[in-house]
């Protein structure tokens, strides 16, 4: 068999994968989160006193609205 041949069978394998179950997920940037509207205040860690961070998550099966 040429070689040519050879290597055409041996990429022409078809992988079958089954994504009926498979999840997207798409998240924003983290940005911080912020304590009170009107002043702008940005919420802190009790213990360490640093920022926290909000994650917007939007997507197939992560309960968000695609």
């Amino acid at each position: 068999m040429p070689p040519l041949k050879k290597l055409k069978e041996a990429f022409a394998r078809v992988i079958r994968i089954d994504a009926s179950s498979a999840t997207v997920l798409l998240t924003e940037a983290p940005a911080p989160k912020v304590r009170d509207r009107k002043t702008g205040e940005i919420a802190k860690d009790a213990m360490s006193g640093e920022a926290l961070m909000t994650v917007v998550a939007k997507g197939s099966g992560c309960g968000g609205h695609a």
